[in-house]
């Protein structure tokens, strides 16, 4: 079944695009298109891009043709804004009697309501499986920032745990043997989920109050990342406010930290992380 289309309404859209072509609309058919959209033809070996070049194609191959039209035979939403139609074209030659036809597929492509992409085959097969292509390129990227949200969501959630010293809500995403290193502020290493979770116990105790602000999420590979954190709070016996502002390099397996490494220099901590990533790719 095709995922959800991005793109409101595309087959009306698709349809719209060739009834402003039809019609020598090309106010309309201009307003389709995104300004950077590229129209190409693999028959003719052509590539126009933006959409005033887009235009002044349009209006120069109606302009060789009498009674131009260009029916819709077949037109599919594929989903994750990818569209194939079907396309019959016809029209006689200005200042002839000969009337040229062609039956074409056009693969769409677009990003919300705007085409950003028309690609014309000849070969209706080779059309349907570039569109195909294209989908399932788009449904992997989908994935991948679905995953990537996520992730960030638990790491937001674990540092507003950490305000609301929720113990559970801190550590859930630790793995058993999750290590925590903090050798730049001079504690831990802390070993095992048990031994983080006693040290929380005991540094929290410290605090009337303490919070814990996100500034910044980075995932540089599956399993690698930094975040950056402003911290304040107030500690017990004092009117003071300390702040602080830190990275934590995380490093994770299969979802599940491994090893957060705290550190007080952000650009450090950024080396650190981006040396770690390389190491695994």
């Amino acid at each position: 079944m095709p995922e959800k289309s991005t793109t409101p309404d595309l087959v009306e859209r698709v349809r719209g695009v060739y009834e402003a072509l039809s019609t020598g609309d090309f106010d309309t058919l201009a307003g389709f298109c995104a300004p950077d959209a590229v129209y190409e033809s693999t028959a003719m070996g052509v590539t126009f891009e933006g959409v005033e070049a887009m235009r002044e194609f349009a209006e120069d191959m109606q302009a060789a043709y009498e009674d131009f039209d260009a029916q819709i035979e077949e037109n599919l939403d594929l989903g994750e804004g990818i569209g194939l139609a079907v396309v019959n074209q016809k029209g006689r030659l200005t200042g002839s009697s000969f009337e040229a036809q062609m039956r074409y597929a056009a693969v769409t492509e677009w990003v919300e309501d705007l085409l950003v992409r028309l690609t014309a085959y000849t070969d209706v097969g080779a059309a349907r499986a570039a569109a195909e292509r294209l989908v399932r390129e788009r449904e992997a990227v989908s994935r991948e920032s679905s995953i990537a949200a996520d992730r960030e969501q638990k790491l937001r959630d674990a540092f507003a745990a950490a305000s609301a010293e929720d113990l559970d809500g801190v550590t859930v995403d630790l793995a058993p043997n999750a290590v925590w290193v903090m050798d730049e502020v001079g504690l831990g290493p802390f070993e095992g989920v048990e031994a983080i979770r006693a040290f929380l116990l005991e540094w929290w105790s410290l605090w009337e109050e303490h919070n814990h602000h996100v500034e910044k999420i980075v995932f540089l590979c599956d399993g690698v990342g930094y975040v950056i954190v402003r911290e304040d709070g107030r500690m017990k016996g004092s009117g003071a406010v300390v702040e602080a502002r830190v990275a934590h390099v995380i490093e994770s397996i299969d979802d599940l930290v491994v090893r957060d490494t705290t550190y007080v220099d952000i650009e450090t901590a950024r080396a650190v992380a981006e040396r770690l990533a390389k190491d695994r790719d």
